[in-house]
């Protein structure tokens, strides 16, 4: 009976797995971090002298698409690496890394094609408000490539993806804040700290929601967040939805698309 309730419900999370997502995420972040660091550096030298002569902070459009695609880069690659470092840690999870590192890919850029109006719009305003409109483009990257490693990687569960996102983001955002407050208040720690911080916890609680769930299900044996748990009125279903465990025992397991390196 242990073995059939392991099959049926959701995966067991390590210790160890949950440090080495955690890092994972930390490290993925970094790349990116390093990424607008340098963009940065040397666009300050490089771009300076391309603003407006007019004074009213309107930018060159060249500094306006330059801008775009360092926060492209830098975004898009720290959500590529963590993706893929945190689908290395469990194989036997996350069997289709390269449909979800294509699909990460294709919502950054996509993105970025719906936010490239909004940077044109804005350039005329002010160099603060493309800050702002770049810190949302980042934020929504990161919840969908978050999102997509999750549901790729086991649709049953895609709640717990949800649930495990949602609170990473929260924590993130309370660290974030703290360091932005001990830091007097000066944004300039956020353009450090963000992507590794959000990641970081991404990751943390990728595995911590896991084992929380794990444990409840041992305690319980109830499979709340199973895509197959009806309530209300959904339990009128039909029934080439239904699943019984004879169905999940009889499934011969793939573990084809797991052997990634």
């Amino acid at each position: 009976m242990a073995d059939t309730q392991t099959i049926l419900g959701p995966r067991k999370v390590t210790l160890l797995m949950l440090g080495l997502r955690a890092v994972c995420g930390l490290g993925g972040g970094v790349m990116g971090t390093m990424v607008l660091l340098i963009s940065v550096l040397l666009g300050a030298s490089i771009f300076s002298g391309f603003a407006s002569e007019d004074g009213g902070g309107t930018l060159n459009p060249l500094v306006v698409f330059v801008f775009m695609a360092v926060t492209f880069l830098s975004s898009c690659l720290s959500n590529t690496i963590s993706c893929l470092l945190i689908g290395l840690t469990d194989k036997g999870k996350y069997k289709s890394l390269f449909s979800t590192l294509y699909q990460v890919f294709a919502i950054n850029l996509a993105i970025l094609i719906l936010m490239a109006p909004v940077y044109i719009i804005v350039s005329g305003v002010s160099v603060e408000m493309m800050a702002y409109v770049a810190a949302l483009q980042i934020l929504v990257s990161i919840i969908a490539s978050s999102l997509i490693l999750e549901i790729l990687s086991d649709a049953k569960y895609a709640l717990l993806g949800v649930y495990s996102t949602v609170f990473g983001l929260i924590f993130a955002s309370a660290i974030n804040f703290a360091l932005y407050i001990m830091a007097g208040q000066n944004t300039s720690i956020l353009l450090f700290a963000a992507l590794p911080v959000i990641w970081m916890m991404l990751g943390l609680m990728n595995g911590l929601v896991g084992m929380g769930y794990r444990f409840v299900y041992d305690a319980y044996g109830i499979d709340f967040l199973s895509k197959y748990i009806k309530y209300g009125r959904d339990e009128e279903v039909g029934q080439e939805e239904e699943i019984t465990r004879k169905d999940v025992l009889s499934v011969k397991k793939d573990v084809k698309g797991g052997e990634f390196f």
